[in-house]
């Protein structure tokens, strides 16, 4: 009988982490949501190289600013097609973001694979950070408009896979 509820507790715990382990990230804002899907690809601006490192590292991704700059209000394009706002890339490591705060242009977060559906993760290939408009401007921005006023950097990316 012993044996019997021990080996009872070890499945309900085993039961109780999977469900926590199963719980979806809270939704993003449904203002920023549409704002980050009306944006498009800055594809007529020209790409230059940044020493900025992007890291996955499962469903999130870390940021290793490599320059002697701190990067304030610019957006962060993975693969060309998902786009998140950043306030601020310090110089050194940044904090994680989430990959599913990247939108694409259906308004559909980042596909980050789950516990029972690991093939449903896409891999991060593409990495770039797009400032809009001229250095010193207020921050009111065209960000991914396609009119061409920005400066789009292309990142270096490590650890692509989920």
């Amino acid at each position: 009988m012993k044996k019997m509820s021990i080996g009872l507790c070890a499945v309900c715990a085993v039961c109780a982490v999977a469900l926590v382990g199963c719980e979806s990230p809270e939704p993003m804002d449904a203002a920023l949501v549409k704002e980050l899907a009306g944006l498009r690809y800055p594809q007529e601006v020209t790409a230059r190289s940044l020493d900025i490192v992007v890291r996955r590292e499962g469903a999130m991704i870390t940021l290793t600013n490599r320059t002697a700059t701190v990067y304030r209000g610019v957006y962060v394009w993975l693969n060309q097609q998902y786009v998140s706002r950043v306030s601020e890339v310090p110089i050194g490591e940044s904090g994680q973001i989430e990959l599913t705060g990247f939108i694409n242009e259906h308004g559909e977060p980042f596909p980050v694979g789950e516990f029972l559906k690991p093939d449903k993760s896409f891999p991060v290939v593409l990495a770039e950070l797009y400032i809009s408009g001229l250095i010193g401007d207020d921050g009111a921005n065209d960000a991914g408009s396609g009119t061409g006023s920005g400066v789009r950097y292309r990142l270096l990316v490590r650890g692509g896979e989920g």
